[in-house]
Parts: C-alpha cells; sequence; structure tokens
C-alpha cells in the first residue's frame, strides 16, 4: 500500500507539472500573438484592372437607377394628372346621378371609364402608386359611383371581380364611398315618404 501511494503521488505531481507547462506554453503563445503586427490587408477586387471594371459597373448601375427613377417620376406626375381629372369627373358626374339626370352612353362617362383604366394600369406597373391620397381617392370614388349605378339599376352590390383593380384596399374604400353615396338617396327617398326605397338601401347597407 505505501508503495501504491508513492506511485499515485509522483503521477499526480507529474501531472500537475505537465498542466502548468501548458499553462505556461499557452499564456507565451497568447502574449507572443498580442505582440505580432497584422497581416497586410488584401485586395477583394483583385488587380488593378478588376477594380477599373468595378468601377464602370457602379456607373452603370448609377445610369441605371437615375433612368429608372425618372421614369418612375413621369408615371407619378401622369397619374397625378388622370387622378386630378378623374375626381373632378366623378364629382359633376355623381350630381346628375343624385338628378336622376345620367345617361352610361354619355361621353363624360367614359371619359371617366377611359381615365380610370389609365390610371389602374399605371398602378399594375408600381403598385405603391395606389397608396398615394389623390390617386386613391379617385379610384376609390370612382368605384363607389360605379356600385351606386349599378345599385340603382338592380338593388344589389356589383362583384368585386368586376373591377380589374390589384389592390383590394380600393376596392373597400370605394365600398366605403357607396355607403355615403347610398345614404344621401335614402333621405331624398326619404323626403317623398318612399318607405320601400329605403328599406332597400337598409338592406344593402347591413
Amino acid at each position: 500500500p505505501a508503495l501504491k501511494r508513492s506511485r499515485l503521488s509522483s503521477e499526480n505531481d507529474s501531472k500537475s507539472k505537465s498542466s502548468d507547462g501548458e499553462t505556461e506554453n499557452s499564456l507565451e503563445e497568447k502574449q507572443n500573438i498580442s505582440i505580432t503586427t497584422p497581416a497586410p490587408p488584401v485586395s477583394l477586387f483583385g488587380s488593378s484592372k478588376s477594380s477599373a471594371s468595378l468601377a464602370l459597373f457602379i456607373s452603370d448601375l448609377r445610369t441605371l437607377v437615375k433612368v429608372s427613377v425618372e421614369k418612375e417620376k413621369e408615371a407619378l406626375d401622369s397619374a397625378f394628372e388622370k387622378a386630378n381629372e378623374l375626381n373632378n369627373g366623378i364629382d359633376l358626374f355623381l350630381v346628375k346621378v343624385h338628378n336622376n339626370d345620367f345617361d352610361v352612353n354619355d361621353e363624360t362617362y367614359t371619359t371617366l371609364q377611359r381615365l380610370f383604366s389609365v390610371i389602374c394600369e399605371k398602378i399594375k406597373v408600381t403598385p405603391w402608386f395606389a397608396k398615394i391620397g389623390t390617386i386613391q381617392n379617385a379610384c376609390s370614388s370612382f368605384i363607389g359611383m360605379e356600385l351606386f349605378i349599378y345599385f340603382l339599376k338592380t338593388g344589389m352590390l356589383q362583384n368585386r371581380r368586376e373591377f380589374h383593380v390589384e389592390d383590394d384596399t380600393l376596392y373597400l374604400l370605394g365600398v366605403i364611398q357607396f355607403c355615403h353615396e347610398v345614404e344621401t338617396y335614402a333621405l331624398g327617398r326619404a323626403i317623398l315618404l318612399d318607405i320601400k326605397s329605403v328599406y332597400i338601401c337598409k338592406i344593402i347597407v347591413h
């Protein structure tokens, strides 16, 4: 037993010395690393020829972006112009509708449809146009007017699929506009004690 304890003690001493030696070596290595200066930088773009190609690429990219932005601005300006025309035309035509003095074959109505189609085509190309107040208001007002005219003819709400608009928000805003027109219409019929028409309005709105 005494011999065994002696062997174990000598083994532990050797392990301890070995561990101490490794610790000292690792400390020396860390000290050497911290003292060593970093290696020189490596070019990410290779030779000067590659750098020239990169500069040309960046220049071309800037040109493309500039052209794209200019085209988008032209399209936006055009959409604004059409939207203003559409808004003004709708206001005038709705007066005729509420006075029961309108014709869907009227040139004014045809013009409004054409303006709406042009704006919708622009929205298909650049969807974020639909979020701009003037354009959004023009499209939703037209949809509301169309829904109202359809309601006067059929007593029903026109199907969403019949409006070729990419943005569902435009249709929903159009429905809200339609409800305002129905409210105005219902007030007029109520003055004439037209209970049946007022009841139809109540059903369609609810």
